[in-house]
């Protein structure tokens, strides 16, 4: 009776060791960037950034071109160090791309762009991602901008929406 109990106790803490294991490969895949906006990846992971529209204290993201007060600013910049696992970026040449995706804008006018490295997109934009060559070392700029209202409600509906927040994906592909 005592071997059963020392074989179930066996098998209990193999199990248990097992589990622990799987739960923190599975937490360190699943990382989201640090606060330094720095980004580390590999092949077959996936990373998610979630940014509110954080302006400086008592400044107004406006349309490029309006009429700028004081504290009025045309764009809202973003900067990510993209850290490329180094095996991985060694094989680069055979054909892996970073892509960071735009996975949700939480903009309901539609007069908020998120520019990612050089290209624009809105919240309306059908599949927005970018594919950029990978080095071991990758900076992807986001800027964020604001289309000139049409009317004074869409200008409204828009202040009236309130905190505004973006999500991008970065993740290797081949």
């Amino acid at each position: 009776m005592k071997k059963n109990y020392k074989s179930l106790l066996t098998i209990a803490l193999v199990l248990l060791l097992v589990a622990v294991t799987a739960l923190t490969f599975a937490y360190w895949d699943q990382l989201t960037g640090s606060e330094d906006s720095t980004i580390d990846l590999g092949e077959g992971k996936t990373v998610t950034v979630t940014e509110e529209l954080s302006q400086e204290v008592n400044t107004k993201l406006i349309p490029a071109g309006a009429l700028q007060g004081e504290n009025d600013v045309y764009e809202i910049n973003y900067e990510y160090t993209v850290n490329i696992d180094q095996e991985l970026a060694e094989d680069a040449l055979y054909g892996y791309n970073l892509v960071v995706t735009l996975v949700s804008l939480d903009d309901e006018t539609g007069l908020i762009n998120i520019e990612i490295d050089g290209t624009t997109f809105t919240s309306e934009t059908a599949e927005p991602s970018v594919s950029l060559t990978v080095e071991r070392f990758n900076t992807v700029e986001v800027k964020v901008t604001l289309t000139e209202p049409g009317t004074e409600a869409e200008y409204n509906a828009l202040q009236a929406q309130g905190q505004i927040t973006f999500e991008l994906k970065f993740e290797i592909k081949k």
